[in-house]
C-alpha cells in the first residue's frame, strides 16, 4: 500500500519515505535528483508525450498501476482499435520516449564535450562524484552509441584519455 499519508488522490504532492536512510543513500550516491521525484517525473514524461495519466487500483495490501504505452485512438465503428493503427501509435511513442529520455539525460554532457574533456571535468560539469556511477550511467552508454569517442582509442586507459563528440 502508499505509505503514510499518501494517497492515489495526492501522489503527486505528498512524499513519503518508508526508509529514510535508504534514501539518503540513493540521493548521496546520485541514483536519485531530489526525494520523491520519481511520480512527479513519471507523470511528466507521460504528459510530454501525450500519455493518459496512471490509474491506480487498490487491492489488499498491493497498489496497482496500469501505465498505458499509447496514445488512446479514436475507436472504429466496431469499437474497438484496430491492432496496426495500436503498433503504429505504440512504435512512435516508444521512440519518442526513449530520444526524449536521451536527449534530457546525455544532451548536455554531449554538447558540453564539443572540445575533448576528461573523464574528470565530464563529471564535474554533471556535478558527480562517484566515477562508477558515472561511467555504467553515462559514458559506457555514450561510446557504446557512437555520440562520444576517445581521443586516444588505442590507450582507453591513458591518464591523458579525453572524450569528444562525434559529429
Amino acid at each position: 500500500m502508499l505509505p503514510g499519508l499518501v494517497r492515489t488522490s495526492n501522489i503527486r504532492h505528498v512524499h513519503f519515505s518508508r526508509n529514510p536512510k535508504i534514501i539518503e543513500f540513493l540521493h548521496e550516491y546520485e541514483y536519485v535528483k531530489e526525494f520523491g521525484e520519481g511520480v512527479d517525473r513519471m507523470y511528466r514524461e507521460m504528459e510530454a508525450v501525450g500519455l493518459p495519466e496512471p490509474v491506480y487500483r487498490p487491492v489488499e495490501f498491493m497498489l496497482h498501476a496500469t501505465i498505458r504505452n499509447y496514445k488512446y485512438v479514436e475507436r472504429q465503428e466496431g469499437g474497438s482499435i484496430t491492432p496496426p493503427v495500436t503498433t503504429q501509435v505504440a512504435a512512435q511513442v516508444t521512440t519518442q520516449v526513449t530520444t526524449q529520455v536521451e536527449e534530457s539525460r546525455w544532451g548536455d554532457l554531449i554538447r558540453f564535450c564539443q572540445i575533448p574533456k576528461s573523464k574528470k571535468e565530464m563529471m564535474e560539469y554533471l556535478g558527480l562524484a562517484n566515477a562508477s556511477h558515472f561511467r555504467k550511467m553515462y559514458l559506457v552508454p555514450l561510446l557504446e552509441s557512437g555520440k562520444l569517442r576517445m581521443t586516444i582509442p588505442d590507450k582507453p586507459n591513458s591518464r591523458n584519455q579525453k572524450y569528444i563528440r562525434t559529429s
